[in-house]
């Protein structure tokens, strides 16, 4: 009698704990269900607020871009750039006419 009582000791004992394990696992699993729940429906407004922050940043970069694009157009080296441009032409045939002409 005196090995039934600790069988039945450690069988309580083993029980209670496997037990206990249990209810924290369907506590998890509710939980866990709750916070999928929420994120689901969330999930359509958050994605619109981020198509709209990536818009806004669209915009704002093409803003800029175009304001950094009028100041290279307008820069001086820029009009330095197209003069040259411009004169290659004629600095090419007067080549050309030098060395058909024999002249280097």
């Amino acid at each position: 009698m005196k090995n039934a009582w600790k069988g039945l000791v450690v069988g309580a004992l083993t029980g209670m704990a496997g037990g206990v394990v249990m209810d924290l696992a369907s506590g998890t699993r509710r939980k866990a269900g709750a916070v999928l729940g929420d994120a689901i429906d969330r999930a359509p407004s958050a994605a619109r607020a981020a198509a709209t922050a990536t818009r806004e940043a669209e915009s704002e970069l093409s803003d800029k871009v175009r304001r950094v694009s009028r100041q290279v157009a307008d820069s001086d080296i820029t009009k330095k750039a197209v003069a040259v441009g411009h004169e290659v032409p004629d600095r090419a045939r007067q080549v050309g006419t030098a060395i058909g002409q024999g002249r280097t």
